[in-house]
């Protein structure tokens, strides 16, 4: 597995608590890798700024979740042939 193919795809806040939810797009499903939810500010802030990193990289042209799996489908299609 490419490292490209994990995304931070959302990051939910809840009352005082921020579940972050990391998926592994396929050609034609999604998998959930993993969610977590971070317990301590320090941790919070540091996947945050970890997120923000991917989103100003990566992700800079991915506006929705439904968006992000559409074009990673698609980019697998075509490196299949």
């Amino acid at each position: 597995m490419k490292k490209t193919d994990l995304y931070i795809l959302s990051k939910v806040i809840h009352a005082l608590h921020i579940y972050f939810v990391i998926l592994e797009v396929r050609e034609t499903y999604v998998l959930l890798w993993t969610a977590f939810l971070s317990e301590y500010r320090h941790q919070s802030q540091k996947k945050l700024k970890e997120f923000e990193v991917w989103k100003q990289g990566e992700g800079s042209d991915i506006n929705t979740p439904d968006e992000l799996i559409a074009m990673s489908q698609e980019s697998i299609k075509k490196a299949r042939g």
